[in-house]
């Protein structure tokens, strides 16, 4: 462990103390690195997707409001990994301001939300603040929570550079619990079976896990034990359910991860991110057998009722 100096990384090893703005800003200097929201982004999506909203990208837009869910995922990490910044980057809405109630179109609200905006603090609501509180009841009953599930190093952030291409890649889970393991917080809408495998596919968390040993077996010589998710809804009732992803899927994912590294390595080369189906010149479209059965019953129905009123049929 390596307390951060305040400085570009320019040294394999895991960082402690690291804001996370800086970790997903330019945190090697002038030399691109990448996260695995950034491979996820380029395998799930495509390397136009990953650039759009890329520090790197000196045309990059303007980023949108967090929406609640982001805020809510956000804050219950803060809140509930035990991080001492959360005052810092947090602040709960007043019920008064000025000595009147709460009303988001009064000017006083405006400019008390403007001040906190400036003061880089997000604002939870009194609902955010509960559900917070309701998600920190929840995942306290489960078994593996209280086995330490979410106790050790809060969010290290381990960099080191890949050989083949000399990319920086970088990764910052939630807790270390032990040496070989490691658990990663999730708020999710549900955690029912089939909801959860679309969150996966979507997210590909695996991906993540797989980065995660990555570093660690660059950092340490040893693969990691195990990669776990702890989950739990965003809403009542606020059901919990602990992942701990298959070695098989680790691997599959591992290779995801060093295509979607070659596809970055190539784009940052060329300057060309292509979107989710490079630059074919012309595609021909055709509709799914579906779409097109669908169609042709469609047509069946308009020539029968065409007979049926005595009109000539189109052909």
């Amino acid at each position: 462990m390596i307390p951060w100096n305040g400085h570009p990384i320019t040294e394999p090893g895991t960082y402690t103390g690291m804001p996370l703005d800086f970790y997903h800003g330019k945190p090697t200097g002038p030399e691109p690195c990448i996260s695995s929201s950034g491979l996820r982004t380029i395998w799930t999506k495509s390397e136009a997707h990953y650039w759009c909203d890329s520090p790197y990208n000196p045309r990059r837009e303007d980023q949108k409001d967090e929406s609640d869910a982001v805020i809510l995922g956000r804050a219950a990490h803060h809140l509930l990994l035990g991080e001492q910044e959360f005052s810092k980057r947090f602040v709960l809405r007043p019920e008064r301001v000025d000595g009147a109630a709460w009303n988001g179109n009064r000017t006083a609200c405006k400019e008390w939300l403007e001040m906190m905006k400036d003061s880089g603090l997000t604002v939870l609501t009194p609902t955010q603040r509960e559900k917070i509180l309701r998600i920190r009841d929840a995942l306290a009953n489960h078994p593996a929570v209280q086995s330490g599930m979410l106790d050790g190093d809060v969010e290290t952030s381990t960099f080191w550079k890949d050989e083949e291409t000399g990319i920086w890649l970088r990764s910052r889970p939630d807790v270390r619990p032990s040496d070989d393991d490691y658990t990663d917080l999730k708020v999710t809408h549900s955690v029912q079976t089939e909801d959860f495998v679309r969150s996966m596919r979507m997210f590909r968390y695996d991906m993540q896990g797989a980065l995660v040993g990555w570093g660690h077996e660059v950092m340490t010589g040893r693969p990691i034990t195990s990669f776990t998710l702890v989950c739990v809804e965003s809403s009542a009732p606020y059901c919990v359910r602990v992942f701990t992803l298959d070695p098989k899927d680790q691997m599959r994912a591992a290779k995801c991860c060093r295509w979607a590294l070659k596809r970055f390595k190539r784009a940052w080369d060329t300057g060309c991110w292509p979107g989710p189906h490079g630059y074919d010149d012309v595609e021909t479209f055709r509709f799914p057998e579906w779409a097109a059965d669908k169609m042709e019953a469609e047509i069946s129905k308009a020539r029968d009722e065409a007979i049926f009123h005595g009109q000539e049929a189109a052909e």
